[in-house]
């Protein structure tokens, strides 16, 4: 999941470990589908546009980057990707965008199921 969190709400808000004390910072909240792991968030703020720079405010964005994270290196998991979400308005995240290294392009699953065999053989 990803939370966007008031700071000063969880600093100086009600202690006490309730649902809605617990709930009572939180600026927006988006649900990730099971197969999304995030290994690493990054933010990305006041992110320029040029194809919306004459625009005015549509022109500066804010997004964040929420890299995968996977155990599995022979390509049985679900396959992570980078998804980019626009947290420019923090209570309504939305995603814009994913990548993922393409399979076809070098054959990177196939590569380390090969890797994981020799390394076995050798053991």
């Amino acid at each position: 999941m990803i939370e966007i969190i008031d700071r000063e709400k969880l600093l100086k808000g009600p202690k006490d470990p309730t649902e809605a004390n617990l709930m009572y910072p939180v600026v927006g909240r988006l649900d990730l589908p099971e197969e999304a792991g995030a290994h690493t968030t990054y933010p990305l703020m006041g992110m320029d546009l040029p194809e919306y720079a004459k625009n005015g405010a549509q022109g500066k964005h804010d997004f964040l980057a929420v890299v995968g994270e996977t155990t599995d290196n022979e390509c049985h998991a679900p396959r992570q990707l980078l998804r980019m979400f626009d947290i420019t308005t923090e209570s309504r995240i939305l995603g814009v965008s994913t990548w993922t290294v393409p399979e076809a392009g070098g054959g990177f699953c196939t590569a380390a199921a090969a890797l994981a065999r020799t390394r076995r053989m050798k053991a």
